[in-house]
């Protein structure tokens, strides 16, 4: 697997726009979608931000796909994918939950004023 498909995958799976990477990149979104088609290459300072945004080696990511198989890529991400999703959910649950007993106090306290019960 190239770089550039091995970047599309990587965004795909971490949900994140062609605009989003390109901004983290600091580049526009014309030149990432030439780095994502492969008619661009990547700079070693955006290869670096990369590695970063996706939280993997470089050389995870620059390897060919002799010294790994494409398959692989595909068990890693979707691992990676689906922890990142669950810890995500539950985080997202547990924020949820706190607002909700927020308002839930509020409108105790509404309906105490009001005289309502």
């Amino acid at each position: 697997m190239e770089l550039f498909e091995k970047l599309k995958l990587l965004r795909h799976s971490y949900d994140y726009s062609k605009a989003y990477v390109a901004y983290k990149l600091n580049i526009n979104l014309n030149d990432y979608i030439k780095i994502e088609a492969g008619e661009k290459p990547l700079t070693l300072a955006q290869l670096n931000i990369v590695t970063e945004l996706y939280q993997l080696e470089a050389a995870e990511l620059i390897a060919e796909s002799e010294d790994c198989e494409d398959a692989d890529w595909e068990v890693l991400l979707t691992e990676k994918d689906g922890a990142a999703q669950k810890e995500s959910c539950e985080e997202t649950i547990a924020n949820l939950k706190t607002e909700l007993n927020s308002i839930k106090s509020i409108l105790y306290a509404l309906a105490d004023k009001l005289g309502v019960s």
